[in-house]
């Protein structure tokens, strides 16, 4: 038999299908979605399944004897369920005379049942004098069943009919205890008035279901005390059935409220003790136990078990068994469950799972679409990545076109990932899209595969009213200029007067700092003097810093001997204190070109010998003078001893006295006919000797 329930979204609504052997049915229902059970009553009275539909139904004729045989199916209580609604919801006289002929046949169980739920379900009144009869059937599950439709689909005719058998003392007592337990589910108060009268019954039985009857209505068990149940109803004896009904469904409204939070708290138990069984099995049982938690009543459980199967795709032996069920689970009802399975099948290289992913991408659900763009990319970065290329990247470019901001941004931050070049238009285009969010991604991703092709949409989006913007297109443009073999003199130079312009009127002091770091990469000795300013002009710290290091960058780059001792001179009158630093600074990061750097940058340590003596610096000066080249003249060597003596002098104020032997030792195949010198050197070695055993 046939049973095929497909479910697609249409806007606001969802479309329901049901293929029944040929009888087909059309359900529209509201975006919240469909919850179809099925009730049954067992001998106990309880509650297992029952076949709920909401919203609006319209459906064609449909043949009763084709439903009949549905009906008549046992092994298939969900399709009964179903053919019983069916037949009910027609109300032509033959389907209503079909189910007068089932109500009053009790033996059929199920299909008995089956009705009963169904016109509770539609709260349909048609049929009370039916249910009634079947209060008095011997067995049980039916009675049950009769009295939880009539409680739902009673009139005042039925009520009144209920009344009289509960109030007549020849009646059996089963048959009156039925009629009370009916009417404590309609919740009116003519009922309860009849219920509080019958708890002064002379029979036990009587007045415990009388009472029983009562808390349904109440909502608690007042106990035997006839006076309190008197008490509670005479201080509502006077509201109107608009509002005793409405007490009495705020009432019901604060149970379920009650009975979701406790429900709440036992599935989170649940979920915790089935965490507690995954951490403690081995590699052998979870397979198993993953394939007995497929069909898990509870979505967040569900959930859980994506997430462990994701895991298990990292394992080759689990690869297989666990792809398979997450595509089984990207068509779970629930759209987290999908959600999650969605994104664990990024990891599998199955092709059906790729297949999957890129009719997923097309789906209703945006959470659904996004996690397989998400999936796509990591497909592509797989094994055979290339090959899935082909596929991968239409499919993210069709997303960048997706009317969700949640999906065009994780397909820009994806095509980023992949650093493919064909995307890289496709960014530069979204730098002009209306959403801040799609932007500032587009920029990100452009950090990481932009070209000099797309300079004209990066300087554009350099204008952007968005700080994470603009921030991630001087990251895009950093990029673009690093990576071009050539670039136009031209684009140079408006890449320079703009990362200019924006150091000095950016409202954003991190924006400032970064356009001052790109500066420091392609900029001239021309804008020196505005790094220099905006390295000591009081401020964010981050521009300071920035600047400065731009400032040394542009100064070590150009080599030139003459600048530098321009620019060494200025900073000795406008930031004497930053002197020393600068040298220091400056001297690192020159790269010599030559076969002898010590040659090379000789002049520079010079200059810092000199600036380190004058700002009383004796390691900067010690470490420079030691990489200066061997002097050959003799005014050059005597001069050289002499700024080391001064160096030593003030290494010996600051008790630096190994330093001090260092430099004696240093300085003595220097001494020949210099005994003036050697005499001030062996001086100071005897001090610094004195201090060092002094200290020890």
């Amino acid at each position: 038999m046939e049973n095929i329930l497909k479910s697609k979204n249409l806007g606001d609504t969802n479309l329901v299908e049901s293929r029944l052997t040929g009888y087909s049915q059309v359900v529209m229902v509201p975006p919240l979605g469909i919850l179809f059970t099925t009730e049954y009553f067992m001998s106990s009275g309880l509650i297992l399944t029952l076949l709920f539909m909401a919203g609006q139904v319209q459906q064609p004729a449909s043949d009763i004897a084709r439903l009949r045989e549905l009906l008549a199916d046992k092994k298939q209580p969900q399709l009964q369920a179903q053919a019983a609604y069916s037949i009910l919801q027609q109300q032509t006289p033959l389907a209503t005379e079909t189910v007068r002929q089932y109500l009053r046949d009790p033996r059929n169980v199920e299909v008995f049942t089956a009705f009963a739920g169904a016109i509770k379900l539609r709260r349909d009144g048609r049929f009370s004098d039916e249910l009634i009869d079947a209060l008095s059937i011997e067995l049980n599950i039916v009675r049950q069943a009769a009295c939880e439709a009539l409680g739902a689909s009673a009139d005042g005719k039925a009520a009144f009919k209920l009344k009289q058998i509960a109030e007549n003392s020849s009646q059996e007592e089963s048959l009156r205890i039925q009629a009370m337990a009916a009417l404590g589910k309609t919740g009116r108060k003519n009922a309860a008035e009849t219920l509080l009268n019958l708890l002064a019954d002379p029979k036990p039985g009587i007045r415990m279901a009388s009472r029983s009857a009562l808390a349904e209505i109440v909502g608690e068990d007042l106990g035997r005390d006839h006076a309190a149940w008197q008490v509670w109803f005479d201080e509502r004896k006077n509201l109107s059935p608009e509002a005793w009904l409405e007490e009495r469904l705020a009432q019901r409204n604060a149970r379920l409220t009650r009975l979701d939070g406790e429900l709440d708290s036992l599935r989170t138990r649940n979920r915790t003790l089935y965490q507690q069984i995954y951490v403690r099995l081995g590699p052998t049982e979870k397979i198993p136990f993953f394939q007995g938690l497929l069909d898990h009543e509870d979505p967040a459980v569900r959930i859980l078990l994506a997430g462990w199967l994701s895991e298990a795709m990292n394992e080759e032996s689990f690869r297989k068994p666990a792809g398979e069920m997450l595509l089984n689970f990207s068509r779970d009802t629930v759209e987290e469950v999908r959600r999650q399975a969605v994104l664990g099948m990024g990891r599998c290289n199955d092709k059906a799972c790729l297949d999957r992913l890129l009719l997923i991408i097309q789906s209703d659900q945006i959470s659904v679409r996004a996690a397989a763009a998400r999936s796509l990319a990591m497909q592509a970065k797989g094994n055979d990545g290339a090959a899935r290329m082909v596929l991968v990247l239409p499919a993210l470019q069709n997303a960048l076109a997706d009317p969700a901001l949640e999906v065009v941004v994780e397909a820009a931050e994806d095509l980023g990932s992949l650093g493919v070049p064909a995307a890289v238009p496709l960014l530069a285009g979204l730098l002009r899209h209306k959403a801040v969010a799609v932007r500032k991604t587009a920029a990100q991703a452009l950090e990481r595969i932009a070209d000099i092709s797309v300079l004209e949409e990066l300087m554009a989006g350099l204008e952007d009213p968005d700080i994470g913007v603009r921030l991630g297109v001087l990251g895009a443009v950093s990029r673009a200029v690093n990576q071009a073999k050539v670039i136009k003199e031209d684009d140079r130079l408006r890449l320079q007067s703009r990362m200019e312009m924006i150091l000095l009127k950016d409202p954003d002091a991190g924006v400032r700092a970064r356009s001052a770091t790109l500066l420091g990469d392609f900029g001239t000795p021309m804008h020196l003097l505005n790094l220099w300013k905006a390295a000591i002009t009081e401020g964010d710290p981050r521009i300071q810093e920035k600047s400065w290091q731009a400032f040394l960058e542009i100064l070590s780059r150009s080599k030139d001997m003459k600048l530098i001792h321009e620019w060494n001179l200025v900073v000795r009158r406008e930031a004497p204190l930053r002197r020393v630093n600068f040298l220091v600074e400056l001297l690192a990061k020159m790269q010599p070109s030559g076969m002898n750097p010590k040659i090379e940058l000789a002049p520079v340590r010079e200059l810092l010998v000199q600036c380190g003596i004058e700002n009383q610096k004796w390691l900067p000066a010690w470490s420079a003078l030691r990489e200066l080249p061997q002097a050959l003249e003799p005014e050059d060597v005597e001069r050289r001893l002499s700024l080391l003596l001064q160096i030593a002098e003030i290494a010996l104020k600051e008790q630096a006295a190994p330093d001090v032997l260092q430099m004696v030792d240093f300085a003595r195949p220097l001494f020949v006919g210099r005994k003036k010198l050697q005499a001030d050197f062996e001086e100071l070695y005897r001090k610094a000797n004195f201090i060092t055993g002094t200290k020890n």
